[in-house]
């Protein structure tokens, strides 16, 4: 995109496959792009005239049926490889982005409610030097699940007998 908008008279000239009137109307809105005088238009235009058709099921309530037809085309096109929700939509006649949306309601949370978290808080409080100019001090945020959104795992950690020996406990 870069070398095509930044092209000047004279490689347009090079340009075989196109006539001069088409020469001269291509230089002419080059210029009009690149000196800020495109002419401007509304979103909604642009919108219209480039909206694809609407599927025949969007923006429609999801039914038992439309669910259930969902997991079984997530299982067959194997949704944790690769990005499958283009075609598992155009079969249900949705948008990617709502099939996606409703798999992460019916599947992913209900497993992330069910499982187990294991917490770990860290302190850094020295500075990490990234270069001579620039220093960045991280922030101390802690992040703590509660137990209404996550069960957390039975804390039964003990540190190995060879890392005590480097522990600062001071930090």
């Amino acid at each position: 995109w870069e070398d095509f908008i930044s092209m000047s008279r004279t490689d347009i000239a090079r340009i075989p496959s196109i006539s001069p009137p088409q020469r001269r109307a291509l230089a002419r809105y080059l210029t009009l792009f690149n000196h800020g005088l495109w002419p401007k238009s509304a979103l909604e235009y642009f919108a219209s005239r480039f909206a694809g058709k609407q599927l025949a099921r969007e923006k429609e309530a999801w039914t038992k049926e439309e669910d259930e037809k969902l997991l079984q085309l997530a299982k067959d096109y194997d949704v944790n490889f690769g990005d499958p929700w283009i075609y598992i939509s155009w079969e249900l006649q949705r948008r990617d982005y709502d099939v996606r949306a409703r798999y992460i309601e019916l599947v992913l949370k209900p497993q992330e409610r069910a499982s187990v978290c294991e917490l770990a808080i860290t302190k850094s409080s020295r500075p990490l030097l990234m270069s001579r100019k620039f220093r960045f001090i991280p922030p101390d945020l802690y992040i703590v699940p509660s137990e209404d959104n996550f069960r957390l795992k039975e804390n039964n950690f003990e540190l190995p007998e060879a890392f005590k020996a480097y522990r600062q406990d001071d930090i």
